[in-house]
């Protein structure tokens, strides 16, 4: 085999082999319901296995290459089918895969080809798939959404009886330093919550208190379809701390704590409260530049 011919084969290979392995995928979810697995990990290592059953690791170029070269020595040209079982690993799984449901549900959500979803959903430990959709925020008709005006006698209940209640806001996340975020008068955090306050941009402990009694903040799924958030060009914050507003607004509208002489530019002066001003808030920052998806959402 001479230089040319040789080059001809690499510029082809290369060019199948960069097509092949990104053409089609899309962002799915798989669903499995209630799980018995002992605990997060057990969790993980079983999803990553299940995966690895369909997609595994993409292969090199070289390895590619090389699997047609030492199979068909001599041979100029030649159509091959590659074993794909070569190809199958945990690493491939591990790169696949976006987010891993391991508390209410067992689930995960990856990339994967159409077929490929088709052939997880062939597995009996799987009860559906389904595409990973784009949601847009909105703030409208909350109380109706929340069913607050079906329940006539619940803003004359005590304050304190509401002081255990704990709302979780899956929006563009919060801005801690507001007033209505202020925990004066709360008591110690509910004993039943088990979530975390974790620390990202501009977002330490310090900012969580007795009203924002959690912080979390998911973007796997929105960076799988659209690419890193960097290339946006936008401002933002690798954490729960909001630059947009959407979900400090929808947050203080819960929850919000009692401000006094508050007003807008010193209109209709007052005091400015939440639906449940004594309730807890637990926030989860899963919608970034006004867009949500679904797998970062679950």
């Amino acid at each position: 085999m001479n230089v040319l011919q040789l080059l001809t084969i690499l510029v082809f290979f290369r060019s199948a082999f960069a097509h092949g392995t990104r053409m089609n995928k899309k962002h799915y979810i798989v669903y499995m319901g209630h799980h018995s697995h002992p605990d997060v990990e057990s969790v993980i290592t079983a999803n990553h296995d299940m995966l690895a059953s369909v997609i595994g690791r993409q292969a090199t170029f070289t390895e590619y290459f090389s699997s047609f070269y030492f199979s068909h020595p001599g041979i100029y040209w030649s159509p091959v089918v590659l074993n794909v079982e070569l190809f199958r690993s945990l690493d491939g799984a591990r790169k696949a895969s976006i987010h891993h449901y391991t508390k209410s549900f067992r689930g995960f959500s990856a990339m994967l080809t159409p077929d490929q979803a088709q052939e997880l959903q062939e597995n009996d430990s799987v009860i559906s798939i389904f595409e990973s959709r784009t949601n847009h925020v909105h703030t409208t008709n909350s109380w109706n959404f929340l069913a607050i005006d079906k329940i006539k006698q619940y803003n004359h209940l005590p304050m304190d009886i509401k002081s255990d209640t704990i709302v979780g806001v899956i929006d563009t996340g919060v801005w801690p330093e507001s007033e209505s975020f202020n925990d004066r008068g709360l008591g110690p955090l509910p004993t039943k919550f088990k979530g975390e306050c974790v620390t990202g941009d501009n977002f330490t402990l310090s900012h969580c208190n007795r009203k924002i009694i959690g912080a979390r903040f998911y973007y796997g799924g929105i960076e799988a379809v659209f690419g890193p958030l960097e290339k946006s060009k936008r401002t933002f914050f690798r954490s729960a701390r909001d630059s947009d507003g959407h979900g400090t607004h929808l947050a203080s509208i819960v929850a919000g704590s009692m401000v006094a002489n508050a007003s807008y530019y010193r209109i209709g002066k007052g005091t400015l409260r939440g639906g449940a001003p004594s309730a807890r808030l637990a926030i989860y920052k899963a919608c970034w530049f006004g867009i949500c998806i679904d797998a970062d959402v679950l």
